[in-house]
């Protein structure tokens, strides 16, 4: 692999409220007009040569560094009150290249080792991901996984959990969600072992947590199926519902009916409503058939009375 060409771009930058981060935002053309932009929080002290008095001038001449593994950006420009602009040049590190070759990365081109540098793919993450069996990845994975926080340490743990040689568009994905080792082992101490995955995800989005899970259990519903608990959650079924039924009479009402009950629109409002006009403790597919069938009590009637 020949050394690569520097590649020039621009760069604006403004400190965070606090003093000790700032915003640096990097600019690039690549071929075919298509713009390339990264924006990254990063500490001050990382900015070597650039001072926090000199930011917050009434303007100052900057020349600054940013050392990535893949390579070093050198700034030029100008900097005034807490903001700045200029331009850059970033060139990448030959023992980087040559460490990635070895690694079966062979043909990388210079646009593609500025990528990793702007996302810090550093070669540790790239060793320890071969390490796990995720042997080279595109650089846009490799991109993705650090953008969504997905480390080698993450993919271990997983690993620890039965959760092996996920693909990596899953584990970004499981990520993203929230789907994580530690709400994997909290559900597997609930006596949820080996969920799948994509029923992991579902669970997150839908909001299902070992919390509430440990509420249903209180309430006498204990080991429900993981696809019984997610339609439950969908439909609204959920602890403080039954909670409510249970104190209007209501114990261990089956979840089939729970389900039912939601999407009917038979609320603890309306049974409340019908007790109040005579009608008490009617069984719960009674409620079901009345609400199915309009037979349902008209507030503003039974204020009237």
């Amino acid at each position: 692999m020949s050394p690569a060409a520097p590649i020039n771009g621009t760069w604006e930058i403004k400190v965070v409220p606090g003093g000790d981060q700032a915003q640096l935002t990097l600019h690039r053309a690549t071929p075919g007009d298509h713009g390339f932009t990264v924006s990254l929080l990063l500490p001050l002290a990382s900015l070597s040569g650039l001072s926090h008095e000199a930011l917050l001038s009434e303007g100052a001449q900057v020349n600054f560094e940013f050392v990535r593994d893949a390579g070093v950006l050198a700034f030029n420009g100008r900097v005034s009150q807490g903001q700045g602009d200029g331009g850059f040049v970033f060139k990448a590190s030959t023992d980087f290249m040559e460490d990635l070759q070895i690694l079966g990365y062979e043909s990388l081109t210079d646009e593609s080792l500025f990528t990793l540098a702007s996302y810090d793919v550093t070669r540790t993450f790239v060793r320890e991901l071969n390490a796990l069996g995720y042997e080279r990845l595109p650089v846009a994975q490799l991109v993705e996984m650090r953008i969504h926080g997905v480390s080698p340490e993450f993919v271990r743990e997983l690993h620890a959990l039965g959760y092996e040689h996920q693909p990596v568009d899953q584990l970004i994905t499981m990520h993203i969600h929230g789907a994580n080792p530690d709400f994997i082992r909290q559900f597997r101490d609930l006596g949820y072992d080996r969920i799948p995955v994509a029923q992991l995800i579902e669970m997150r989005i839908h909001g299902i947590s070992p919390k509430s899970v440990q509420e249903l259990h209180a309430l006498g519903y204990e080991h429900q199926p993981v696809d019984q608990l997610i339609t439950m959650h969908i439909h609204g079924a959920n602890p403080d519902f039954i909670r409510q039924f249970r104190d209007l009479g209501y114990d261990r009402i089956p979840v089939a009916q729970l389900i039912e009950m939601r999407i009917h629109g038979v609320s603890p409002k309306s049974v409340q409503e019908l007790h109040a006009l005579g009608y008490e403790h009617q069984p719960v597919d009674q409620l079901i058939t009345m609400h199915i069938h309009g037979a349902k009590p008209d507030p503003a009637r039974s204020r009237r009375r």
